[in-house]
């Protein structure tokens, strides 16, 4: 079926997935948008939970898990320890899985990110909306008088009862006489106009104030018999797991204070109390039900007896105004990832009610004092006992003040000497050579070409800032003047200016036994910047054709490591790199092959083989999952250490929309993959050790310099200009080749960098 109005979609490099290998699983999000991940057999939940958590930016996961409905059409929370995919299998009404609190807290002011707050809010609307949290009219009315605040702000039109009616307002059924739901809906458009003015997430934080004081906030209840045979609702909440007869007979409030225990056996949950000597049964439907409340009741009780003190002592919410010192730049967020825009009052359409997975702002707010919450795994396999806690460490990093984290992690490009409108040929030898001299022959490198075309690399390099760039510009100031830069003819003469490999020895690089371990024998990593790895019986050196770099900019320093893309021989010491450098995320800007030769060998598994496991020496990798967003992939890897059997999680982002030859034409999907990089940094950072917290992203195309480069020098740049810092492009690219040659290949690469800035400058306008 041909698409509508002529749309073409673009070819990209996908994987053809086995349903008895993989799985593909729809993930629905609080917002009621849907993502889609392909998984291994072997992901677990908790994979794909982070998997959701980096997609959102969310750090504070503590409270949030995945539940599905079982083929009772009950719903059930995820067991986050074993694969999804046997859970679903075996228990699941259907593929699809839902994002959602698991973990309620006495009071909202304690979360600190606003993304939280966000799916908090989000989650308790769902609450109110779906019938679990009971309300009087009155409080619904209020309730939705915030909500409209909270989706929409202010807009004069939102007043008009016609259009109130267009969007659910009350809980579904819940009011059935057609003249009581438009008295209502008229009460809502009249005090939504008193909250004229206040922000939205003001708006948010009232409305979840209001609703943390509702019967039925933060429970989770089930059908059972007491030791009578009697009918029972039994449930968690905030307090402790309470019993609920249908007679006339108080509730009865087990605290999780006086718990000790509990227990399940074939259909009965028993609760051993502190103060009684025999426990307390209760009998479900059936044994999976008693498994399953267990399960959950244990979790919580474990949550609540962790944190309660932390809730108690931590303070309330500071107002988001006093928070401006605190403010950092984000990356702009794009359209698709927006709040709806408004309506304009022209032909008076309507709005469509949809609510972003992240919502766009150009600040973040960081408080002054985070929670240290300490998250039982609401998944643990129980035998009756308590396993000890753990701490979680999502917020390690994090010490009385949140500390400046890079924002944003992007990636090099190879560079080459050779002069503008010229290629290089890899294969050709330069004149002089050595007969016998076989890897130089068979690596020929664009450094050499350059050299054959009497290309100089002696050149001082010139310090050419961008002239009448105004002291404090705008955005709008500070585009102009990329555009008018260009315009002149300055990029050319401004990139002939650069000395390409300005510095460095690299005696250890040309080792007869280093030879076989450079992709070409003309771009080799310096002595003072090149990665060392352990030395191993294999590789006496510990040699790898790689090189670290540092950049300060705005007083953060970030960190990376430029490598050439894998040889069959190399992966191995690829994969002590990854392990002994601490790298969590591997930024690949290549395809395996391109116009049928080999850019990089492929060095993880592909989801679907077999097992979706390879081992290189001591290492073993695993595929877990895959998801595609346009132009590029996102896939989550395991890293064992096969002496130590130490796991890691490892974020491998490939962008698969990248030219043959040229750059890409899409610069706002180059934007996305770098904002992708900078969400999945953040993501890591704050589940690291927080004396760990800047570890490098790793680099590589297939030499490791010249589009490795270019993503490198769009990072840094991109930094200067959300610090206000001179844009300065030939200077930050000379440090980069002070660190590794020929960063920036190409004067068509150096241009596309110019055109990124502006591209992201035009993005910045939208904020």
């Amino acid at each position: 079926m041909p698409l509508p109005f002529g749309l073409k979609l673009k070819r990209t490099r996908r994987y053809t997935v086995s349903s008895k290998s993989c799985l593909v699983t729809r993930i629905q999000l609080l917002n009621g948008e849907f993502v889609e991940f392909t998984l291994s057999v072997e992901s677990t939940g908790q994979e794909c939970l982070e998997a959701v958590a980096q997609r959102l930016e969310l750090r504070e996961i503590t409270y949030f898990s995945l539940w599905y409905f079982n083929k009772q059409n009950q719903q059930r929370w995820i067991d986050l320890e074993k694969p999804l995919k046997k859970q679903l299998d075996k228990y699941g009404l259907e593929p699809t899985v839902y994002f959602g609190v698991v973990f309620y807290i006495p009071s909202v002011t304690q979360l600190q990110q606003e993304i939280t707050r966000y799916q908090y809010y989000l989650q308790l609307k769902k609450d109110v909306l779906e019938g679990r949290i009971s309300c009087s009219l009155e409080q619904a009315i209020r309730l939705a008088s915030l909500a409209v605040q909270a989706d929409f702000g202010d807009f004069n039109r939102y007043g008009s009862q016609e259009f109130l009616q267009k969007f659910e307002l009350f809980p579904i059924d819940w009011i059935q006489d057609e003249r009581v739901l438009e008295e209502a809906i008229q009460k809502v458009a009249l005090l939504y106009q008193s909250f004229k003015g206040l922000p939205v997430p003001e708006a948010e934080m009232l409305y979840m104030q209001e609703v943390e004081k509702m019967e039925g906030y933060g429970q989770e209840t089930f059908q059972a018999k007491d030791n009578t045979g009697a009918d029972v609702t039994l449930g968690s909440c905030l307090d402790g797991i309470f019993v609920k007869h249908k007679s006339e007979r108080p509730l009865v409030l087990y605290r999780w204070h006086d718990i000790n225990n509990m227990s399940h056996n074939r259909s009965f949950f028993a609760l051993e109390l502190a103060n009684r000597e025999e426990s307390v049964q209760y009998q479900t439907e059936d044994m999976e039900t008693s498994k399953y409340v267990c399960r959950m009741c244990l979790a919580r009780l474990k949550f609540y007896k962790i944190n309660m003190s932390s809730l108690e002592e931590c303070d309330p919410l500071p107002s988001e105004g006093s928070q401006k010192s605190l403010l950092f730049l984000s990356f702009p967020r794009f359209p698709m990832l927006s709040r709806p825009s408004l309506p304009s009052n022209k032909g008076q359409p309507q709005p469509t009610v949809v609510n972003p997975v992240r919502r766009r702002s150009s600040t973040r707010v960081s408080l002054p004092k985070p929670q240290t919450y300490m998250m039982p795994p609401p998944q643990m396999h129980y035998n009756g006992h308590f396993t000890e806690p753990y701490t979680s460490s999502q917020e390690g990093d994090l010490s009385g003040q949140e500390k400046p984290r890079p924002k944003k992690d992007f990636k090099k490009r190879p560079v080459s000497d050779v002069p503008p409108g010229k290629k290089a040929v890899e294969g050709l030898p330069p004149a002089g050579m050595k007969k016998g001299a076989k890897s130089e022959v068979k690596k020929m490198g664009p450094l050499k070409v350059a050299h054959l075309n009497g290309l100089s690399i002696s050149r001082q390099p010139v310090h050419s800032e961008i002239k009448d760039e105004p002291e404090r510009a705008s955005n709008d100031e500070r585009c102009k003047v990329l555009e008018q830069h260009m315009e002149k003819g300055e990029v050319l003469k401004e990139y002939e200016s650069i000395p390409k490999r300005p510095r460095g020895e690299c005696t250890i690089a040309q080792l007869p036994e280093s030879g076989d371990r450079n992709r070409f024998q003309d771009v080799l990593p310096y002595d003072d910047t090149r990665v060392e790895l352990v030395p191993t019986k294999e590789n006496n050196t510990g040699y790898i054709n790689a090189s670290h770099i540092r950049m300060t900019v705005g007083g953060q320093e970030w960190n990376y490591i430029a490598s050439q893309g894998p040889m069959s021989h190399t992966c191995q010491d690829f994969w002590q790199m990854v392990w002994e450098q601490g790298v969590s995320i591997i930024a690949m800007v290549t395809a395996e092959e391109e116009s049928g030769r080999e850019k990089s060998f492929r060095y993880w598994p592909r989801l679907g083989s077999r097992h979706n496991t390879v081992t290189y020496g001591r290492f073993k990798i695993t595929t877990r999952f895959r998801t595609e967003s346009g132009c590029y992939a996102t896939t989550g890897l395991k890293i064992k250490h096969l002496l130590t059997q130490q796991e890691r999680t490892v974020w491998h982002l490939q962008y698969t929309d990248w030219p043959d030859h040229g750059c890409p034409e899409d610069f706002k999907g180059f934007l996305t993959y770098l904002e992708e990089i900078q969400s999945v940094r953040r993501h890591t950072n704050s589940i690291s050790d927080p004396k760990n917290s800047n570890q490098p992203v790793l680099v590589h195309c297939s030499a490791g310099v010249g589009r490795t480069g270019v993503v490198i020098l769009s990072e840094i740049m991109i930094a200067c200009l959300e610090h206000n810092e001179p844009l300065d492009v030939p200077k930050h690219l000379l440090a980069l080749r002070n660190q590794r040659m020929l960063m920036v290949q190409t004067l068509s690469q150096y241009t596309f960098v110019y055109r990124v800035l502006i591209q992201y400058l035009r993005n910045s306008r939208l904020i």
